[in-house]
């Protein structure tokens, strides 16, 4: 019975031993990696700052982009709407009334030759 108590005591010492000895390896590895990261930390500190003024400026950039569409998007809304009425009026008035009919006729050339001049 002696024997038997001994035998599992001696494997719980080496259970034991064992894992302080995983565990101080565990500790070594661990304090060497903390130099590295310590050492490297204004290196990461200025990428990370780096990385936030480039996402600063992507989000500017995509919002001017925004912009830019949306006013594109007004312009291009307001031209069609007014060569729609334009060609709409000059179909409607060519037939019936002859002045009007050139005088839209006029206004639909003007308004083209306006609308080729570079900007």
């Amino acid at each position: 019975m002696y024997l038997f108590i001994a035998i599992i005591f001696i494997a719980e010492l080496i259970i034991a031993l064992t894992l302080i000895i995983f565990t101080v390896k565990a500790d070594r590895k661990v304090c060497a990696l903390n130099k590295k990261v310590v050492e490297c930390k204004p290196v990461i500190h200025n990428c990370l700052l780096s990385a936030k003024d480039i996402v600063k400026n992507l989000q500017k950039t995509f919002d001017n982009c925004i912009c830019i569409v949306k006013r594109k998007r007004q312009q291009l809304t307001m031209k069609v709407i007014i060569a729609v009425v334009m060609y709409a009026s000059l179909f409607f008035f060519k037939g019936k009334y002859k002045k009007a009919g050139t005088f839209f006729q006029l206004a639909v050339l003007i308004k083209d030759y306006w609308d080729s001049l570079p900007a």
